[in-house]
């Protein structure tokens, strides 16, 4: 495995850093590999760092009082987590498992916001990747209130084609590997409405799914949904 200093500065957010920035911030860091299913956080849990992906996959998400999941995200390199325990006290807010074997590190929180507190540039990022975060947060609260459940189901497909696609000659690959009842969770509807959805959708030729991963094949046919 790289060392830390050198697995650290590949992350978009620390590049700006100078040597003796990246020297505390690797005296500070800790470097773990997480294997699938395993929980890095758990919703109430005490905070006590934060955490910064360098490779695999980590799903993000709250527990409501009858066991169902409400998956918020999922998250890839460059990404943060969690990002609302700030200059607060509170427990962690969410859960956060490892879906694809991931590299992490982790960083004391007291430490790294004291780094904030030295570094207008890194708190400019961080900033700004709050700023986004809460503005994917308002879409689908906007998408929540539709009544139209296809409409929340086509929204979420397009979302995570714009998060996690990998386009190919026939589409574009939704690089997750999602249950029916994952995807459910994500629109906040059932799963006997996903299946029927996916089913038309398979059947007009607008998706095909392999593996448990979705292809997009006409992109624009879920915008109709939309409109």
């Amino acid at each position: 495995m790289h060392s830390n200093k050198q697995t650290l500065s590949s992350l978009s957010m620390f590049q700006a850093l100078d040597k003796t920035e990246m020297d505390k911030l690797e005296n500070i860091s800790n470097i773990q590999l997480f294997s699938k299913k395993s929980h890095i956080i758990m919703e109430g849990d005490s905070r006590d760092a934060v955490y910064f992906i360098h490779s695999g996959i980590v799903k993000i998400y709250t527990v409501d009082v009858l066991g169902n999941e409400n998956i918020i995200h999922y998250l890839r390199k460059d990404s943060m987590f969690p990002y609302s325990i700030f200059f607060v006290d509170d427990p962690y807010p969410v859960t956060a498992e490892v879906v694809e074997d991931a590299v992490v590190s982790a960083l004391p929180i007291q430490a790294f916001e004291q780094l904030l507190f030295e570094n207008a540039e890194l708190a400019k990022y961080i900033i700004q990747i709050l700023s986004q975060r809460i503005h994917l947060l308002n879409n689908r609260i906007r998408e929540f209130c539709a009544n139209d459940v296809n409409l929340r189901i086509a929204s979420l497909l397009i979302r995570l084609t714009e998060e996690h696609g990998i386009r190919h000659r026939n589409g574009i690959l939704i690089n997750l590997q999602l249950t029916h009842q994952e995807v459910a969770y994500m629109a906040g509807t059932t799963r006997e409405s996903v299946n029927r959805l996916l089913n038309q959708l398979k059947k007009n030729k607008t998706i095909s799914i392999h593996n448990r991963k979705i292809m997009i094949h006409q992109i624009a046919d879920l915008h109709h949904f939309l409109l």
